[in-house]
């Protein structure tokens, strides 16, 4: 019976410690794009420049849309929040739309737009939320 369970010891410790190599295919890097029912596109864009922020919110339909709505939020951060600075809502009756607005009160600090998206079709509505990338000043 010891002869028996040195066998077993020594074919374990054998077993453990032969190499095995494994192969591994890479997935291939594409980006995720949300499905949209009745959009096409969103972009939201800030830019600042000597005190003034650009804020540009624009949004492209798919056919048999009837009316697109934006709402844009300039933000700035404090601390680890964000305060709103100005808001502006537009309706376009239309499959597409831009809105674009400047604000020249950007003292220093970390900004960001925020927009929601409404589009409209005969079908239905959907609500796209959307957020530029953060800008310093």
């Amino acid at each position: 019976m010891v002869k028996n369970f040195y066998s077993v010891i020594l074919s374990l410790i054998m077993l453990l410690s032969c190499n095995v190599t494994c192969f591994a295919l890479a997935a291939e890097e594409t980006e995720i794009q949300p499905y949209y029912t009745y959009t096409d596109s969103v972009n939201t864009m800030l830019k600042i420049s000597n005190g003034t922020a650009t804020c540009v919110s624009s949004i492209l339909g798919k056919t048999g849309t009837t009316k697109v709505k934006i709402t844009m939020t300039l933000e700035k951060k404090v601390l680890f929040w964000w305060s709103e600075k100005e808001t502006w809502t537009q309706t376009f009756n239309n499959y597409n739309g831009t809105l674009s607005k400047t604000y020249s009160g950007a003292d220093s600090g970390t900004y960001r737009i925020t927009a929601e998206y409404i589009v409209y079709s005969s079908s239905g509505s959907e609500t796209i939320n959307d957020t530029s990338a953060e800008v310093k000043a």
